[in-house]
């Protein structure tokens, strides 16, 4: 299991650049962190360039990508077999500062989502927002989100 920091919300936000911190902010001014990571995937960014959100992967409904995120980020947190490699490597960066633990998370993810770590960086800061204000212990306990 990986312990993270319990820093307040804006510390975590100031890792991000600061278009993505404007944007988070204003999906948060709406909804919670976990509304914020739906619109964030949901985004199409804006209307002369190609999309950067996750959209609909592969068919699935809308908020599909979010719940296989959020399973996906349960593994890495709690501690699943599968990242224990990556968890090792990740305990050796908790003293250092918010910039690398999200880098280093979002990195990880990044591969398995097919996604670039910069895009998928603002989903960490929300989810670990979201973490911190339970425990990890305690969220680590819940029952994963269905599909």
């Amino acid at each position: 299991m990986i312990q993270l920091p319990n820093d307040p919300a804006d510390e975590w936000l100031s890792v991000l650049k600061p278009y993505q911190r404007l944007t988070i902010n204003e999906f948060l001014k709406s909804g919670d962190e976990a509304y914020a990571i739906d619109k964030w995937f949901s985004s199409n960014g804006v209307s002369d360039t190609s999309k950067f959100g996750a959209g609909q992967p592969h068919g699935s409904s809308r908020g599909q990508f979010s719940k296989l995120f959020w399973n996906e980020f349960k593994s890495l947190i709690c501690g699943d077999e599968k990242y224990q490699d990556e968890i090792k490597g990740f305990n050796g960066i908790l003293e250092e500062n918010k910039s690398r633990i999200v880098g280093a998370i979002s990195t990880i993810l990044a591969g398995v989502f097919g996604v670039t770590a910069i895009f998928i960086a603002p989903v960490i800061v929300l989810a670990i927002i979201s973490i911190t204000k339970v425990g990890v212990n305690a969220w680590c306990k819940m029952p994963p989100l269905t599909s």
